[in-house]
């Protein structure tokens, strides 16, 4: 049985997909509207759309996925009630953000303190917060984590979330919510903010509104060195907060190709149980030397796979000062996906150690020894 869908025009194509749509029409997710959806089986969207009774009202619609890890854009009350079936795509990007962060920090001349045995505070311990913490402590690097909804292993646990924030580098990855006793919209609020301090750096690469803008603008005028793919009334960004950032980007660290493959793939099995489906082995990224001998060879790996300076100049370079919704989701439909490192295939002249080995590992790169 095929399926008449509705998709974001930005999410993904896979063969998965094409093999379960009768019909398939692909929309600007900040457009779709209820008359879209009057012969649609399957809504599939990004968190720019509301899902809710006002868009699905009076459709046929039986299906809702959402090609993100954070589901707050649903309506999920409505959704059960109706017994339509929904489901996100957790853990498919944590690759992606994961390598965004580790970019950042390299760019940020920070990543050297990682390797030497630095501490890393991670708030949120889902699919990327366990995954960058594992990485971390590969990288030679020591992670503490704050997460009250599960279960951490003793030796990353902070004792409270005042105790991560002092950390030197504070990496944001918890979901967005309202869920009480520890909702964690505008978690990181004034008075929290103001303990941080100057040349701290905090990365904010999961949602916008766990900073809140008044909170953005204390650490701002607190000189906390600040890495922001999401913000806190996106998709608007003042002309201050662009200012007051040092690494600016759109909502992409997790835009790479393979986690939009995955989120995709991931979806159709979700949605579309006991269907005939074949998920597509997709290529590797083969070739690119890599030169292990010098003392910042993981920082030039990782930059020359991914820079994010080149991300940050084309949001400033939309700025009228400020960036607005229209340039901001602009950016974002028209993003080149990038490649992840892992999977790829390296060639190296020199042996690797085995510190080398174990951060090559844990970042999935495989190496050829010789031209």
């Amino acid at each position: 049985m095929g399926f008449h869908v509705v998709a974001d025009e930005a999410i993904h194509i896979t063969p998965a997909l094409r093999e379960v749509a009768d019909s398939l029409t692909l929309l600007p997710g900040t457009s779709i509207c209820p008359s879209d959806l009057s012969y649609a089986d399957v809504l599939l969207v990004r968190s720019v759309t509301r899902v809710n009774q006002a868009l699905l009202d009076g459709s046929p619609v039986s299906r809702v996925g959402t090609a993100t890890a954070g589901f707050d854009h649903l309506d999920t009350d409505y959704l059960d009630k109706q017994k339509i079936a929904w489901s996100s795509a957790p853990g498919a990007n944590a690759r992606a953000v994961v390598e965004y962060v580790l970019s950042v920090l390299a760019q940020m001349d920070a990543l050297k303190t990682i390797t030497a045995g630095g501490l890393i505070g991670i708030l949120g311990y889902g699919h990327v917060g366990s995954l960058l913490a594992e990485v971390v402590e590969a990288l030679g690097g020591k992670a503490l984590v704050w997460d009250p909804w599960v279960s951490i292993p003793e030796r990353l646990r902070a004792a409270s979330l005042e105790d991560l924030l002092a950390a030197p580098i504070v990496s944001l990855h918890a979901s967005l919510h309202r869920q009480d006793p520890w909702p964690s919209v505008g978690l990181i609020d004034c008075r929290l903010a103001r303990r941080l301090a100057s040349q701290q750096i905090l990365i904010n690469a999961a949602r916008g509104p766990l900073v809140s803008a008044e909170a953005l603008q204390v650490l701002i005028d607190g000189g906390v060195r600040l890495a922001l793919d999401t913000w806190p009334e996106e998709p608007l960004i003042s002309e201050q907060q662009l200012e007051g950032v040092e690494l600016a980007t759109p909502h992409i660290a997790g835009y790479s190709l393979e986690a939009k493959r995955r989120a995709t793939d991931r979806l159709v099995a979700a949605l579309l149980p006991g269907e005939d489906v074949s998920i597509h082995v997709y290529d590797v990224v083969e070739g690119g030397e890599l030169d292990i001998a010098g003392e910042r060879w993981l920082e030039k790996l990782l930059l020359n796979h991914y820079n994010p300076a080149n991300d940050d100049a084309a949001l400033r370079a939309s700025g009228m000062p400020g960036v607005c919704p229209r340039d901001f989701e602009r950016l974002r439909t028209s993003y080149a996906l990038r490649r992840e490192l892992w999977g790829s295939a390296k060639v190296t002249e020199d042996e690797p150690d085995i510190a080398v080995r174990k951060i090559l590992d844990a970042l999935g790169v495989s190496l050829r020894i010789g031209r």
